[in-house]
């Protein structure tokens, strides 16, 4: 009995321990760590849906910043950045 008591209680405590540590942010960082690999790791990147619109330097209407910061990600050669809050004045939003 004793035994199944300090067993659920490892194993609580390796779970509570688990379950704190940043799982994507690892895998970003094993990313940048790793030159020259292949694994596209802007996938890891969750975009909240609840930010306001901002406009990008390539005059597209991005959701959010963060959604930018994933275009711009996926495309490191266009340098996209946020130049305005809100819409851009010439509309031409991202889907």
């Amino acid at each position: 009995m004793k035994i199944a008591f300090y067993l659920a209680l490892l194993v609580v405590t390796i779970s509570s321990t688990v379950a704190d540590f940043p799982v994507a942010s690892s895998r970003k960082l094993m990313c940048a760590l790793t030159p020259g690999s292949k694994t596209n790791c802007c996938n890891d990147i969750v975009c909240p849906e609840d930010d306001p619109p901002v406009c990008g330097s390539d005059g597209v209407t991005y959701p959010n910043s963060c959604e930018l910061s994933f275009a711009n990600c996926n495309n490191p050669e266009r340098n996209i950045t946020q130049i305005a809050d809100g819409v851009c004045a010439v509309p031409q939003v991202s889907t």
